[in-house]
């Protein structure tokens, strides 16, 4: 008996795994306990696993953690016989690839620890009958942060508000969005050795100072959503356009999706999504080997596009008809070929949880502040997050 723990992937997830596992079960006659996770317990049920040896054998984790559990040592890592030809590098996305190979560590840099699973990005979705309003081209409007900026004004100009909605709350949306801006400027979050903080710069505070300037142009209303409420705002029409991920496209009605066009962030598009790792305790690694190639192979893929709108990291299958002929998947596949993942070494988690807090306090001091003083807000916060990040590095 295998146990596989995966994610919770919406409504019809566990039923077209059980078809998927049930298909092969029959090919292999090897018997699956599907395990779903939700995003909010996995982290802790995961961590578990790894500290006492006890659960499923391979498991979905989230790309970004990786890292944490190589360091934890809980995971067995991939051989090239263990990949064989039906798994290698020229059939994923490069971006993806990488993020399975962890950085940092000594003897860990060339050894893959996962197989990438399912891909994540972040793409526009955009209302352009409310841009013609503010006579706006919406797909230029996203070209970069200027110009999104620009599209501001405009809107102003014409007596409108919410060009965008962004989410000022507590999330890790605001990272991975922010992530393109920094990125499109030349910026990044660290040095390439991974050894100090580098989203402190000239350059990548005036990425984050464009992003979070945005404010200006948000109305009342809107400038305290989550991500949920931003969501709700875009299919109430009382945002011109949202950045967020592409789940949001199956939970859209039908003529909000019919009225929708998508565009490309500013910048570079962010890579996330998962991977499937084998855990260190499994002694008879071959079963589940079998299933880490069924579950990432070409035909499974399809799969979940097809069912589910689960993106996937094969170039093979983001090459076929259904991503050439749809204007979502179009543009999505587009997006997810220029992507690119955060870096993978041991200390990313705690990079991601200084930038997902400096950024919320950021909003909160934006927003509780009349007439606040956004680029001076935002240069006190980094550099604290830049300085204690830095005071780690040097011990690690």
């Amino acid at each position: 008996m295998i146990e596989l723990s995966v994610m919770e992937h919406g409504r019809e997830f566990p039923q077209l795994m059980r078809t998927l596992l049930d298909q092969f079960e029959r090919e292999t006659r090897l018997k699956v306990n599907l395990r779903i996770l939700t995003w909010e317990n996995a982290w802790s049920e995961l961590v578990r696993v790894g500290l006492y040896s006890d659960g499923p054998q391979v498991s979905e984790i989230g790309s970004t953690w990786l890292s944490e559990f190589v360091g934890m040592g809980a995971l067995r890592p991939f051989s090239p016989q263990d990949l064989g030809r039906n798994i290698s590098a020229e059939q994923y996305l490069p971006s993806a690839w990488a993020s399975a190979l962890v950085s940092g560590r000594a003897g860990t840099a060339n050894t893959m620890w996962a197989v990438p699973w399912v891909a994540d990005t972040r793409i526009v979705y955009c209302r352009p009958e409310i841009f013609a309003q503010a006579g706006v081209d919406p797909q230029r409007a996203f070209q970069t942060p200027q110009t999104l900026l620009e599209a501001g004004a405009q809107f102003l100009a014409a007596g409108m508000s919410n060009p965008i909605v962004l989410p000022t709350r507590f999330t890790h949306i605001t990272l991975h969005n922010i992530a393109s801006w920094l990125w499109g400027s030349g910026g990044d979050f660290l040095t390439p050795d991974c050894r100090q903080a580098q989203f402190d710069t000239p350059a990548a505070r005036a990425a984050f100072h464009a992003y979070f300037d945005l404010i200006k142009y948000m109305s009342p209303a809107t400038r305290g959503l989550d991500d949920h409420g931003m969501h709700a705002a875009y299919r109430r029409g009382e945002a011109a356009a949202v950045l967020t991920g592409t789940w949001l496209q199956h939970s859209l009605p039908a003529e909000v999706a019919a009225a929708t066009q998508h565009a490309l962030p500013p910048g570079m598009p962010y890579l996330g999504g998962s991977q499937l790792v084998i855990w260190k305790h499994v002694r008879q690694p071959g079963p589940a080997l079998a299933l880490v190639h069924y579950l990432t192979s070409a035909e499974v893929q399809r799969h979940f596009v097809k069912s589910t709108g689960l993106l996937p990291n094969r170039l093979d299958v983001l090459s076929q008809d259904t991503f050439q002929q749809d204007p979502f998947l179009q543009r999505t596949a587009e997006g997810l070929k220029q992507a690119r993942a955060f870096p993978v070494f041991p200390l990313w988690g705690l990079v991601e949880k200084r930038l997902t807090e400096a950024f919320t306090t950021i909003w909160t001091e934006i927003l509780s502040t009349p007439e606040a003083d956004v680029h001076a807000i935002v240069d006190k916060h980094i550099f604290v997050a830049a300085r204690r990040l830095n005071a780690t590095f040097a011990t690690y």
